[in-house]
């Protein structure tokens, strides 16, 4: 008989709302806005470490709520099913943005083979670069069955490899690098989450400490004071988001909760719409009478919010329950 799924936890959904909140916010690349005194360097900081704690989450989610799979055949559906979902959307807004770059960036059809071989091998270098999460997050996918049946021993030993392995430079063939550089967070949040009493005991101690480290690190980004490792700058990210999380009031902001639920498809369709936006900024004049830094603001509301819309519309619609 299947076990019957793990009830959600409301912190981490809080954690992945503000992580995606971060997400959307440092999708804003256009560079007028990146030469801004104050956008500029916060989204290079950004960049730093909110990739590394959404895989942290991402991995945690998965392990939390991870079926054994006991044949190869349950192997194959467990593929074809997190295929299924990947995959058809991969593809599509590949082309899209390829199709897009044609008409905006005036490429010419001798560029399409060479955008079709990066949408297949090396995503990020392609015309829909922010899609290189799905590619990765399928390739970590595939092995999650193969670690959980591990010793949890062996396990912490692969941990520690693959940490290492964040300070080698990898190939961008089939998303290496990406996988070199993030496999580490994701299975430190999936051994998380056999660890559920770090949340009672460790996190009140020391994410207090955590955070303050943290603040002086975004402080860090206009004063220039030291070079800081971004494997550093995450695992003290992570620590300091997750402590938020937890505390008593963010981590009953509903808004935020929905937000993490609804990841998935923000995550796609946020680029999207802060293209558009962005488009109607200049085209139809509003650069002149709304400064950059307020619509940054704006894109960021708009690029979080009509994504999480659509995705509560369409899930009510086809009775789809909520991204996690």
């Amino acid at each position: 008989m299947p076990e019957p799924p793990k009830p959600r936890l409301h912190r981490f959904d809080t954690a992945a709302g503000i992580t995606m909140v971060l997400v959307v916010f440092g999708h804003n690349y256009f560079e007028d806005f990146r030469q801004d005194a104050i956008y500029g360097p916060l989204r290079d900081f950004l960049y730093q470490f909110h990739m590394p704690v959404f895989m942290f989450l991402s991995g945690f989610l998965v392990f939390y709520a991870y079926r054994p799979i006991e044949s190869v055949k349950a192997y194959r559906q467990y593929l074809f099913k997190r295929g299924r979902k990947f995959i058809p959307i991969y593809f599509l807004l590949s082309v899209f943005y390829i199709l897009t770059d044609l008409y905006l960036k005036k490429y010419g059809i001798e560029d399409v083979p060479a955008q079709i071989y990066k949408m297949l091998f090396s995503p990020i270098r392609g015309s829909a670069g922010f899609l290189w999460y799905l590619y990765v997050l399928l390739i970590f996918y595939a092995v999650i069955p193969l670690l959980k049946i591990l010793p949890r021993k062996l396990l912490y030993l692969i941990a520690l490899a693959a940490f290492m392995l964040t300070f080698v430079p990898l190939p961008y063939i089939f998303s290496l690098n990406l996988v070199g550089k993030y496999f580490f967070f994701f299975i430190t949040g999936g051994l998380m989450a056999d660890h559920m009493g770090f949340f009672e005991t460790v996190l009140p101690r020391w994410g207090l400490p955590f955070l303050c480290l943290f603040t002086l690190l975004w402080v860090n980004v206009f004063t220039h004071t030291v070079t800081v490792m971004y494997q550093a700058t995450s695992v003290a990210g992570i620590v300091s988001i997750l402590y938020v999380s937890s505390s008593r009031w963010v981590g009953k902001i509903k808004l935020l909760q929905s937000i993490g639920r609804h990841s998935f498809y923000i995550y796609l369709l946020n680029s999207l719409v802060i293209g558009i936006f962005y488009l109607v900024y200049h085209r139809v004049g509003l650069d002149s009478c709304i400064p950059p830094r307020i619509y940054i603001v704006i894109l960021t509301i708009l690029g979080t919010m009509l994504p999480l819309w659509f995705s509560i519309i369409e899930g009510r619609l086809s009775g789809r329950k909520s991204d996690g």
